[in-house]
């Protein structure tokens, strides 16, 4: 009973950054599982359509212009237009 009359007489102050803490951390914790599951997912159909598209290239189905799709890869990721790449 003692300690019961010591802490209404003490509040702990830091009480409530504990609990802001924990919530914000299993938050944290949520949100990292369902990003991780998500880019997992769409790793997974990006490498699923990316074997479907060179099953089709190799039965004869689709004919792909690799250069021209190399070019517009590294056109959509170049930050310095200014520099010139020239493809091996």
């Amino acid at each position: 009973m003692a300690e019961n009359a010591q802490d209404r007489r003490h509040p702990r102050p830091y009480k409530p950054i504990i609990s802001k803490l924990t919530i914000s951390s299993v938050m944290g914790y949520c949100s990292a599982i369902t990003a991780k599951r998500l880019g997992k997912g769409i790793a997974f159909f990006a490498g699923l359509g990316f074997i479907a598209l060179q099953g089709m290239v190799y039965g004869g189905f689709v004919t792909v212009d690799w250069k021209k799709v190399e070019k517009s890869a590294v056109d959509a990721i170049d930050t310095e237009s200014s520099l010139t790449y020239e493809p091996v």
